[in-house]
């Protein structure tokens, strides 16, 4: 299992051109990507909105007006790589 550390610089983009976001009775947010399904908690959906553009994104960026830690956007994006739906790079 690969982690995406927490360092600001990290660039992630969604690989899928087929995604989709949608939220459970209880705030969760699903993201459905790659014939698979992540659940995460509600701060993430802004995070996953601006990956679904599918463009190369810094992990300073995807928390900025968010509520999450550069620490919890880098789990989100660690689920993601690990479900080979998104990539990273800048990672030394």
């Amino acid at each position: 299992m690969d982690a995406v550390p927490a360092d600001p610089g990290v660039r992630a983009r969604m690989l899928t051109a087929r995604h989709a976001l949608s939220t459970t009775d209880d705030g969760n947010v699903v993201l459905t990507a790659g014939g698979e399904s992540w659940t995460f908690t509600a701060p993430a959906l802004p995070l996953l909105k601006r990956l679904a553009d599918r463009s190369e994104h810094r992990l300073a960026d995807l928390v900025s007006d968010t509520e999450l830690t550069l620490g919890q956007a880098a789990a989100v994006i660690s689920e993601l790589l690990n479900g080979q739906v998104a990539s990273v790079r800048g990672t030394q």
